[in-house]
């Protein structure tokens, strides 16, 4: 039976909660948001990809070895992206024609942002490869990583299908796929700059998954090392003072980003043992482990939930901290429940469906 990686899940929660934190940092004057760690939550993302990459090879590197195999995993990964992408791409729609048909039109620069372009691009997750006359984030802005994390399906598929009979070939084609993305990014835009988001940014999230790919191949070689709880301790706590000093230190290190998937990559392998203090301490918080449940809700909800406070944000927000910190407690809810919400009668109801359908399959 697969393990489910309990601590792994907590963390993408909590990083998830802080990306909302990251946005709201441009609109609010809390303490809460107005810190070095919250205004470089965006690393995070690539927290994320590499997360991913560690999950997906660890559940589906040996099973894919046909076509059947190869759809299945795609149904799979469609039904578990589309459905509440589809959902809040649509609440945008309405969004944007009602603020319209209201007298409250758009700039002449938004209406680049949430053009007939660049909601097809959204629509079909390709919104994180650079298009010619696109240069906004566009519609729910944060959707580009999950353009980006589509198409890093894609080619781990393809590529399990092509080495199904090279297996011991893949290591060393995901260390390729890191160097040739990283590499692309120089080539198309003129830097090693690996934060990307619509200029490529898929790019960025290929790095990111196959270092997480990397990161499940070191995983099956070490698992069965018996760490002790004092050692994993130790471990848990220096690779997470790591992680969290140089997410503070973003503004110095992200010129050199690879960095951070190598500090990512190192905090995940510790983590998955689940053997130290820290590991036990955050699956004792039942709000972490419902945040890792709706983490990606939290995620494709945040702008949105965002845009529906703006009144408030304009009349209230950069008062005094006692207000805008209020502000930002109050937000947090409306995201959870509106999180918890979508998870259980979007996501859920999906993931019920996709379930059937492959044993029926």
């Amino acid at each position: 039976m697969k393990q489910r990686f309990e601590v792994l899940d907590t963390f993408r929660g909590f990083f998830s909660f802080l990306v909302a934190l990251f946005h709201l940092a441009n609109l609010n004057n809390s303490f809460l948001v107005q810190n070095m760690f919250v205004k470089n939550a965006y690393l995070f993302v690539d927290f994320f990809f590499v997360l991913s990459g560690f999950v997906i090879a660890y559940n589906y590197e040996a099973i894919i070895v046909s076509a059947k195999d190869l759809l299945n995993f795609f149904n799979k990964r469609f039904f578990r992206l589309f459905p509440l992408h589809l959902a809040v791409l649509l609440i945008f729609l309405v969004y944007v024609i009602g603020r319209n048909s209201f007298g409250h039109p758009f700039t002449e620069m938004q209406w680049h942002e949430y053009s007939k372009e660049t909601f097809f691009t959204t629509l079909f997750f390709v919104n994180s490869i650079k298009f010619p006359g696109i240069d906004y984030l566009s519609w729910n802005t944060v959707s580009w990583s999950i353009s980006a994390e589509a198409i890093s399906y894609c080619v781990f598929g393809i590529l399990m299908i092509v080495l199904s009979n090279y297996k011991k070939l893949k290591l060393l084609f995901y260390v390729c796929i890191v160097i040739l993305s990283y590499t692309a990014l120089k080539f198309l835009n003129g830097d090693f700059y690996l934060f990307q988001t619509f200029q490529n940014g898929f790019l960025r999230g290929l790095v990111g998954f196959f270092t997480g790919c990397i990161s499940f191949k070191i995983y099956m070689k070490i698992k069965d090392y018996k760490l002790s709880f004092n050692f994993a301790s130790l471990l848990e706590t220096g690779f997470l003072l790591v992680a969290v000093s140089a997410v503070c230190l973003g503004k110095y290190l992200s010129g050199y980003g690879f960095i951070y998937e190598i500090v990512f990559m190192g905090t995940l392998l510790i983590f998955a043992f689940e053997r130290g203090a820290l590991s036990k301490f955050f699956l004792s918080i039942p709000i972490l482990k419902k945040l890792g449940k709706i983490s990606y809700s939290i995620y494709l909800n945040q702008i949105i939930v965002l845009i529906l406070f703006d009144i408030a944000f304009k009349k209230f927000s950069r008062a005094n901290q006692f207000i805008d910190t209020g502000l930002v407690c109050a937000i947090s809810v409306v995201l959870f429940l509106v999180s918890w919400w979508t998870y259980k009668n979007i996501e859920r109801r999906f993931m019920r469906g996709i379930k059937k359908a492959t044993k029926s399959s």
